[in-house]
């Protein structure tokens, strides 16, 4: 498949002609294979007719002209018939006379058929013309074709359909005649009815061995960028030629342009449009404008909202409503005389316009006693005004038709049934005219609501919803809150020898690890408003900072607390064991040192970067008119893997050994000293937080940026939180309720040997009461 509709070859006037002339010395000299006339011309459509009609070869006083067209599209035959019936009804017309019609099929523009066919309708078996007039050809491949020898002939030729636009050429083709606009026309108002609604960017397909689709599209190509149209695509679509049309359609989805101007036959149509339908490109978001080939057809796969390129008609008129109703009448009577086809199409009613025009411009001659010669003829054709179906036939000096265009919509109507209604005209070098009819687009979409030529992109960035960011902010403040009232705590009650025995000093810092916690929270639910890639990876890398220094400060006081009490009750023999206050700091700044030398490797060797991940584009659910190109931003670091393995090995030890400690511990029965159970608690919480957490964090895909956000913040939350709430409360409501006197001792567990057996030791002793010239000592607790 080519990527694009080829351009409308053009040929030099001395390559025309000289290609006629070959063709035309073809006939003359009898080398071309011997003409095949048909003496049945039917056969094609499965009937039987006569060569002419009416059927009487030996009619006397007959006006004899002849007419070639594919009988096997649109019901031809009928339409002709119909015409010739009205001329010879109306005595006015020949009097004493039979208009007759000379008539073959040309296979559908078969170029050897159409050659044959106008010599067998038009000229002698001398290759003589033997009428007055050739009505037709139909398809402009056809017109190329016939008009150019029979311009060498000189036979005047008239046309309702043709519209290729160079035959407007009169050096090549002069003796032809059309009352029908042309190709390049139509394609001039196409784009006057795409500026009309506002479009700006468009797709072009076409049948890339069709000379009308061809013209069509390469002419609005040419044309489009002028008035300020972007073809986005040129695609071309041959269903003979095995074209993938899934294939075309996709590219056509990619490029996310909703008006397409299509100009097919309808056999491309056929096998694209169904498919375009399944991939939903008939939706009420595109636009497809089509050609005449769709215009007034009764054809399937017709989209609701399809607009199409015709000639104008003035369907009010009496002429187009007494054919309309003659062609309906006659279908219903038996559908075989329609040859099945129940609507009549605005192709048949060109040619039957044109039968009745070139009729009129005979019978006038006659009347007005001007011999039917070629030149008197084409003057006359050129030079009659008539009341056509399609308005006021008054030809140019040229042979051209004024350039009239209607756009048909199809649409559904009231009652559910679908049809065609013109929603505007543009008249020879005018602006578009709209009609009272209103637009109805795509599955009815209503008319005010104009479809876009292409949805807007915006590019998104998935973050958290704000009120789930709302909700972990708030639920780190009273987090924070909490924290602070356990310090404010601390030091209001300092002096309490309940509160003084559970050392306040690694309390306070258990308070600010939490607080350090509730900082990567923070820096996690601000990161959504940073675009900046510096100060984002700054975001990264203090998040790391604030937990992992977070973590050492709470869990790490946590086992340092719960170590002291395991060395005083290590042995089996009580004794005074010494710790001071120094030597547990000493232990935290050792587990705070590892961290920041660990960080400082880390952080040295592979930062956190701002990385971004694009997710591709999708339809914004909210509005199928824009579309999102969604991408999450995240952390990134290189050996992120390496770093946050090692560190959350070691954590995991900590987290183990202060575990252990307190489940060690666990006997000691001096509530004011000994935290272990409520320490062992909040550390078992937090590693079940954690093995859950993490693993389910992994699976979550970056699109769920809220799931992801709320997981996260909860378990950090969740952990820090634990640890106020099961290790200070029962503290600060002991002091509140006064239980705190009675916690401060109590008698010597079972299985310890003191020096003096009966004698109650008390919590201070316990927690080592040094001896008089120690106690001196300001730089040492006893424990």
């Amino acid at each position: 498949m080519q990527d694009s509709c080829p351009v409308e070859a053009t040929r030099t006037r001395s390559d025309a002609k000289m290609t006629a002339s070959l063709v035309l010395c073809a006939l003359l000299a009898g080398a071309a294979t011997a003409l095949v006339c048909d003496q049945n011309p039917c056969v094609t459509v499965n009937g039987r007719c006569c060569p002419t009609y009416p059927c009487n070869a030996t009619m006397p006083n007959t006006v004899d002209v002849s007419s070639i067209f594919p009988f096997e599209l649109y019901g031809f035959p009928e339409i002709v018939r119909l015409a010739v019936d009205e001329i010879n009804s109306d005595p006015a017309m020949f009097p004493n006379q039979t208009f007759r019609v000379r008539w073959q099929s040309t296979r559908l523009g078969n170029p050897g058929a159409t050659v044959n066919a106008f010599a067998c309708t038009t000229l002698s078996p001398t290759y003589q013309p033997i009428v007055q007039l050739l009505i037709g050809p139909v398809l402009s491949a056809e017109g190329v074709q016939v008009a150019q020898i029979a311009g060498m002939m000189n036979v005047p030729v008239l046309s309702g359909t043709v519209a290729a636009t160079g035959m407007s050429d009169k050096t090549l083709y002069p003796t032809f005649s059309r009352i029908r606009s042309t190709n390049a026309y139509g394609a001039v108002s196409a784009v006057q009815f795409i500026s009309y609604y506002g479009w700006d960017q468009v797709v072009v397909i076409c049948s890339p061995t069709d000379a009308y689709s061809i013209e069509l599209a390469s002419t609005l190509v040419s044309l489009a960028p002028s008035k300020g149209i972007h073809v986005a695509l040129n695609l071309q679509f041959n269903s003979a030629g095995g074209d993938d049309p899934a294939a075309v359609l996709q590219r056509v989805v990619d490029s996310k342009v909703r008006v397409l101007f299509v100009m097919l036959t309808l056999a491309d149509w056929n096998v694209l449009v169904p498919v375009a339908a399944q991939m939903g490109l008939t939706s009420a978001s595109y636009v497809w404008i089509a050609s005449s080939y769709q215009y007034y057809v009764n054809i399937p796969n017709l989209p609701v909202g399809l607009i199409a390129i015709g000639e104008y008609l003035n369907t009010s008129s009496p002429m187009y409503k007494s054919i309309t109703a003659k062609w309906a009448d006659a279908y219903k009577a038996n559908p075989s005389n329609t040859f099945g086809v129940p609507t009549l199409g605005l192709v048949p009613i060109l040619h039957y316009n044109v039968i009745k025009f070139g009729a009129q411009v005979l019978s006038n001659l006659q009347k007005g006693g001007v011999p039917w010669t070629p030149a008197n003829i084409i003057q006359a054709i050129r030079n009659t005004t008539w009341p056509g179906i399609g308005g006021t036939v008054r030809l140019k000096s040229n042979g051209d038709s004024p350039n009239n265009v209607n756009f048909a919509n199809y649409q559904v109507l009231p009652d559910g049934t679908k049809a065609w209604a013109v929603v505007g005209t543009v008249f020879d070098g005018q602006p578009l005219r709209t009609t009272s009819a209103k637009v109805q687009w795509g599955m009815g979409r209503d008319g005010d609501n104009v479809p876009i030529a292409a949805p807007q992109t915006l590019s998104t960035r998935l973050e958290p919803s704000p009120g789930l960011t709302t909700t972990m902010v708030a639920l780190a403040s009273v987090v924070v809150v909490v924290a602070v009232l356990v310090l404010a705590f601390n030091v209001y009650y300092r002096s309490n020898p309940y509160v003084k025995m559970s050392t306040p000093a690694m309390n306070n810092v258990v308070a600010v690890g939490v607080v350090l916690c509730m900082a990567f929270v923070y820096l996690l639910a601000a990161a959504p408003t940073i675009t900046s890639p510096a100060r984002f990876a700054v975001n990264c890398n203090a998040r790391l900072v604030c937990l992992a220094l977070g973590f050492t400060l709470s869990f790490g006081s946590l086992f340092i607390k719960t170590y002291r009490v395991a060395q005083i009750f290590a042995g089996k023999v009580m004794q005074v064991v010494v710790i001071t206050l120094s030597d547990l700091f000493k232990y935290l700044f050792a587990l705070v040192a590892l961290d920041v030398v660990f960080l400082a490797v880390w952080l040295g060797m592979s930062p956190y970067a701002m990385e971004t991940i694009d997710h591709g584009t999708q339809v914004d659910p909210s509005d199928p008119d824009t579309y999102l190109d969604v991408y999450t931003v995240h952390c990134s670091s290189s050996q992120a893997g390496v770093f946050s393995t090692i560190m959350y090995a070691y954590k995991a030890v900590v987290i183990l050994i202060a575990a252990f400690t307190a489940f060690q511990t666990r006997n000691v029965s001096i509530p004011a000293l000994n935290d272990s159970r409520q320490i062992g608690l909040s550390t078992y919480i937090s590693g079940i937080v954690a093995v859950i957490v993490y693993p389910i964090a992994g699976l979550i895909d970056y699109r769920q940026a809220s799931a992801l956000f709320a997981l996260t913040s909860l378990a950090v939350i969740v952990s820090a939180g634990a640890v106020l709430l099961i290790v200070f409360v029962p503290k600060i409501k002991a002091v509140c309720d006064g239980t705190d006197k009675h916690l401060t001792s109590t008698p010597p567990p079972l299985g310890f040997r003191a020096g003096t057996p009966n004698k109650r030791t008390s919590a201070s002793q316990m927690a080592g009461a040094a001896p008089p010239k120690q106690a001196s000592n300001p730089g040492q607790t006893r424990s």
